[in-house]
């Protein structure tokens, strides 16, 4: 599977998750992408900037893949973990001055 989405989130993004009809959600890097039932570790993406119709469009016309944009309530408030990208609320991510955490990773970046 071919996508490509930022990792970044500025204030007025329009965040999006993607899931399948089946109700699975994107997961994963780019690269290593899958799809999961846990919502807790869909990435989160920008539709404009990371030009998600185009892309779940050619996603489609290419390997008839139907995958749909779910809209993120702007009153969630979650971050992307910078190892593994899961997606987890803010009271659970570490930021250590550079990066953002989920629980498990932090495990594996602290000595």
């Amino acid at each position: 599977m071919d996508l490509r989405v930022s990792t970044t989130h500025g204030q007025h993004e329009i965040k999006v998750l993607i899931r399948s009809l089946t109700g699975e959600y994107l997961a994963g890097t780019e690269g290593q992408w899958r799809l999961t039932k846990d919502r807790s570790t869909a990435i989160v993406c920008d539709y404009v900037r990371d030009c998600i119709a185009d892309q779940l469009q050619r996603l489609e016309r290419t390997e008839g893949l139907i995958l749909l944009a779910e809209p993120v309530n702007p009153k969630e408030s979650y971050e992307s973990c910078d190892r593994c990208g899961r997606h987890v609320a803010p009271v659970h991510a570490h930021f250590d001055g550079r990066h953002f955490f989920c629980p498990e990773c932090r495990n594996h970046a602290l000595p």
